[in-house]
């Protein structure tokens, strides 16, 4: 019931369908209202999303300070969920808005009390963070029975789903791909829709390689940068 209410909030402060989208992959392994592992990292995800979706911290129409306080408001300082009394608190630095290390622009304390126990979380959180590689996926596009391994000429399909959550533009794309150990090429995916990646400007990247000869050993990594500079790196995995 808690997560349905943070969705409902976030909702009401950014119609952001990457925002809501991310809260469906949560882990719900034993019942929410049981662990307050399950209450602090939502809410720790809720003010992550809020700060890294606002353009500035106190110009404009929607900025981090008015964001934060309307946020707050709607879920007050102190709320009680399935046993837990939950306290948040927080500090905004604007002067730290731009930074991707050192000193950072939100301060966040989660503290959650139940029964018998009580856990008590600090984050420091960015509002400049790297792109996000939702997943990164490749087959064989021409084996069906053998899609993770490779024939002389097969065509490997390689498909990522990058994100960028400050709405920066993602610059570079790098694939690697390596075959028996050996480095094959680095290379871009596209995000054109002519390339396996579907429409094109959906944030899912895709292309077609054939393969320079027979390899059962495959590896390909995907890197994605933004205009700052910052990276992230994932291997992408096989579906078998």
């Amino acid at each position: 019931m808690f997560i349905l209410t943070i969705i409902f909030l976030v909702g009401l402060i950014y119609v952001v369908q990457q925002s809501l989208a991310g809260y469906s992959i949560l882990d719900f392994s034993e019942p929410f209202e049981s662990n307050e592992f399950y209450i602090i990292k939502n809410v720790k995800e809720m003010f992550e999303t809020t700060l890294t979706s606002t353009p500035e911290c106190v110009v404009g129409k929607d900025n981090a300070q008015e964001n934060m306080n309307e946020l707050m408001n709607l879920i007050g300082r102190k709320i009680v969920f399935g046993g837990f009394t939950l306290d948040i608190d927080y500090d905004l630095y604007c002067t730290y808005w731009n930074n991707v290390a050192g000193p950072e622009p939100l301060n966040l304390t989660i503290r959650a009390i139940g029964r018998q126990s009580e856990s008590v979380v600090n984050y420091k959180l960015y509002h400049e963070v790297p792109p996000k590689i939702y997943y990164a996926v490749y087959y064989n596009a021409d084996s069906p029975g053998t899609p993770c391994s490779l024939v002389l000429g097969d065509r490997l399909n390689i498909t990522a789903k990058i994100i960028e959550p400050n709405g920066d533009p993602l610059t570079q794309n790098t694939t690697s791909i390596y075959l028996n150990g050996a480095s094959y090429l680095d290379e871009s995916l596209f995000d054109d829709g002519v390339n396996d990646d579907g429409e094109a400007n959906n944030g899912i990247y895709g292309r077609l390689w054939p393969s320079p000869a027979d390899s059962s050993d495959i590896r390909v990594e995907i890197k994605a940068c933004d205009d700052n500079g910052q990276c992230t790196v994932q291997e992408a995995y096989c579906i078998d």
